[in-house]
């Protein structure tokens, strides 16, 4: 066992392999690099019918604007929970349209208020017509 744990080559393939294992063009099509921070790319060949997911967005960059989308860009990464929060108006929806339409992901909205229900967001319990049941939604 000794012998096992500290042979040198842990991997029976040879360099040539795994040269082979990892390749350039793969990588760059595979990944967008927003603000310097690597993301991967989805759904590269699927085609949606959601018009508004088609809709390009385009954004002038400023240094606000770029420290926002590396921050965010960071925090994907990092699979850390992100709150977003300004004024009204400021771009913060639209921020994380661009993210989302440079990885290729779909975004679901939602739009909030001070008289929105936490039942919109959480879901509830609702009768159904049989007697005695329920279902979440």
């Amino acid at each position: 066992i000794y012998d096992l744990i500290n042979s040198k080559s842990i991997l029976p393939i040879g360099i040539s392999t795994c040269d082979k294992l990892f390749i350039d063009s793969d990588f760059k099509k595979r990944t967008i690099f927003i603000n310097g921070i690597p993301l991967s790319k989805y759904n590269m060949n699927k085609k949606s019918n959601d018009n508004e997911s088609q809709i390009e967005v385009k954004m002038t960059h400023t240094s606000t604007i770029d420290k926002s989308l590396r921050e965010i860009a960071l925090s994907i990464t990092l699979a850390w929970t992100t709150l977003i929060y300004s004024s009204i108006s400021n771009g913060k929806t639209m921020i994380v349209e661009y993210i989302a339409q440079q990885v290729g992901k779909r975004l679901i909205k939602i739009q909030c208020s001070d008289h929105m229900d936490s039942k919109v967001l959480l879901g509830t319990y609702q009768c159904t017509d049989k007697p005695g049941e329920f279902i979440w939604t």
